[in-house]
């Protein structure tokens, strides 16, 4: 029996284009850590896994905001064109890896 690891797409419109975070779907939030606990992102051609922080008190339903700071902004801004998306891969609640679509 093989497990499916969940992944979706985010499109990278101007907010989280400019500030480096994103907001997870409710029909993914299950699959990430607790309010304020630490992620740990994996980026393709980042020289480090950045830490980012887990939000669940910016959304009104509780779901997850992946706030990446400044690394993950700076590696968006470089990878990723505005309107394009990415594919966020959930290893375990707490690490994530991203990729350009």
């Amino acid at each position: 029996k093989h497990s499916l690891i969940p992944s979706f797409l985010i499109t990278m419109g101007k907010t989280y284009f400019d500030q480096g975070f994103f907001n997870v779907s409710v029909d993914f939030e299950r699959y990430f850590a607790a309010d304020k606990a630490e992620v740990v992102i994996e980026l393709p051609e980042a020289f480090d896994d950045v830490t980012g922080k887990i939000n669940r008190s910016a959304n009104a339903n509780n779901t997850p905001r992946i706030m990446g700071g400044v690394e993950f902004r700076d590696w968006i801004q470089s990878h990723v064109r505005l309107g394009k998306s990415i594919r966020v891969i959930v290893e375990s609640p707490n690490r994530i890896a991203i990729f350009p679509v």
